[in-house]
């Protein structure tokens, strides 16, 4: 199977460094903020996306000890 270059109905429109914490999975999305999980960095964030051709993180929050962030 050949390995497609892009992804049908989707465009790339924008990119954060996300704080230097790229293990960010599972975004969600409300009111023009996104929440990634970082499951390795323990905690999650949370970003400005009323600009989402520039995104930027407001805020990253530390997990509790012993707890899980794949999913919020």
């Amino acid at each position: 199977m050949r390995q497609r270059d892009h992804v049908l109905n989707m465009r790339h429109i924008g990119h954060s460094e996300a704080g230097g914490r790229g293990d960010g999975m599972q975004i969600m999305d409300h009111r023009g903020y996104g929440y990634p999980g970082h499951p390795f960095s323990g905690g999650f964030s949370v970003f400005d996306l009323c600009d989402p051709k520039k995104p930027g993180e407001a805020r990253f929050f530390p997990a509790p000890a012993n707890t899980g962030n794949l999913h919020l």
